[in-house]
């Protein structure tokens, strides 16, 4: 026998009514007769209006009793949020929200579609209403075909926000008998919970940092190593979300970068400015990190941050700094001098670089002489913000021509002035001359953890003679 679908709608003791109608009918007995409903109960003949009117009587019981008995709506979270008139949840045209609803199913109902709607007026009725937008409809797929069994279930789907209406909205939720929002059913309503902008507002980041270009994608912190002066240099913005942890890559927007001193004050906002750097211009594209290429600043400076405020002009809401501080070093030491006034007082009247065994400039060990040098930029010019202290590396001895062995050089006390350092009590314990040069390795100390290497970090001067020393 084929099943005819269509009395799934009745009640199981209306169906098993219908089908005894049906034979009563196919028996040949008339529809109604009014002999058949006074005998019909002693004869069991007459007409099938008895069974018509248990039918009727039935159906309408069943159906009465199955509307809102067997669906209800336990709670209800928009991305995770309840919302109301006094917290209303602000949302724009094309956000996609998770609606996550909580349901209980009972005896033999079902619950196998949701709804959604933002609107206003009426709560929509079941079946085509819950398909016309802004309402949305959504068939349960997991598990497939819905929950047809008793239980408390929760079911998640994404709900799309529309162009129109705009402004305060009621949410409407339901849960349903039948796919497409039809069938018995249970709704519930957040009166004026819900504002659609009419444009999505911009992602404001949390934060910023700086760092080296070749920082790893998807970083949030990096290092940046040392800079030399006047040499230009990138680093890499990048925008963060609220406590940091990610980038916000829907930022868009300006923001203004400062090279600042580091080492001026005790906090960010406050450090002394070095150099403006200009506007960076994020676009969607950028996926909230880009480059600032560049940067250049001729001057050294020991302890200098990266300073970002948003937005670029007017009263900044947000400011931040480099977590890495770095040096910008003076590119090298340079016009080295080593002098005297005569051949046991320091002074500048000779030039001390005489490296012949006869004649020329000479000085007797022990005997202070001076040395002097200026820190130059990588453009040449001195960088006179240079307040660090050389050393001296003795590279090679030059004479006597055979045995030579190379003394102690003692720089003594470097004052430095302008960039330039010089000190007027260095001497040298033995006789004959030699090859130097100066070495600042602790200027850039705060780059000394950051995976700067040596050649990166020290000052060097060029090697130059020095001599010659006489008993």
């Amino acid at each position: 026998m084929i099943r005819n679908r269509s009395l799934d709608v009745f009640p199981m003791s209306a169906r098993i009514v219908v089908w005894s109608v049906l034979r009563c009918l196919a028996s040949g007995r008339p529809a109604w007769s009014v002999r058949g409903m006074a005998s019909s109960r002693k004869s069991g003949k007459g007409g099938c209006s008895r069974l018509i009117g248990q039918f009727l009587l039935i159906s309408i019981l069943g159906m009465a009793s199955a509307v809102h008995a067997g669906q209800s709506i336990n709670s209800v979270t928009l991305d995770g949020g309840i919302y109301d008139s006094s917290n209303p949840y602000t949302v724009f045209p094309g956000q996609t929200i998770t609606v996550t609803v909580s349901g209980t199913v009972t005896g033999s109902s079902k619950w196998l579609s949701s709804g959604a709607d933002f609107n206003t007026g009426a709560i929509p009725t079941t079946g085509p209403s819950w398909s016309t937008q802004p309402s949305q409809c959504f068939n349960i797929t997991n598990p497939a075909g819905g929950y047809k069994d008793p239980g408390t279930f929760t079911q998640s789907f994404t709900y799309t926000v529309q162009p129109t209406p705009t402004g305060t909205l009621n949410a409407y939720f339901g849960i349903f008998n039948n796919q497409s929002c039809g069938g018995p059913h249970d709704t519930v309503t957040w009166p004026n919970a819900i504002v659609v902008v009419t444009a999505q507002p911009p992602t404001l980041p949390g934060s910023f940092n700086a760092f080296e270009t070749s920082t790893a994608a998807g970083a949030t912190s990096g290092v940046i190593k040392t800079k030399i002066a006047g040499s230009a240099f990138g680093l890499d913005v990048v925008a963060l979300k609220s406590g940091g942890t990610a980038v916000e890559t829907a930022f868009a927007g300006e923001v203004k970068l400062e090279l600042v001193d580091a080492s001026s004050a005790a906090g960010c906002a406050a450090y002394a400015l070095i150099r403006n750097l200009g506007t960076l211009t994020y676009a969607s594209a950028d996926q909230g990190r880009k480059t600032l290429a560049g940067i250049s600043e001729p001057n050294a400076w020991p302890n200098a941050r990266i300073r970002m405020t948003y937005p670029a002009t007017g009263t900044p809401t947000l400011t931040a700094c480099s977590t890495d501080n770095f040096a910008i070093r003076p590119a090298s030491f340079g016009g080295v001098t080593v002098s005297d006034a005569d051949s046991v007082t320091a002074g500048a009247t000779r030039t001390l670089s005489n490296i012949t065994a006869t004649g020329g400039n000479v000085h007797k060990a022990g005997q202070p002489f001076r040395i002097a040098a200026t820190a130059y930029n990588a453009a040449g010019a001195a960088t006179t913000n240079y307040t660090g202290t050389p050393s001296s590396s003795l590279t090679a001895c030059v004479l006597p021509a055979t045995g030579c062995t190379l003394g102690v050089l003692t720089t003594g006390t470097w004052s430095v002035a302008g960039g330039t350092a010089s000190t007027g009590n260095a001497s040298y314990s033995e006789v004959g001359a030699f090859t130097m040069k100066l070495v600042d390795t602790s200027f850039a100390a705060v780059d000394a953890a950051d995976g700067s290497s040596a050649a990166e970090k020290n000052i060097e001067s060029a090697a130059f003679n020095v001599g010659r020393f006489v008993p």
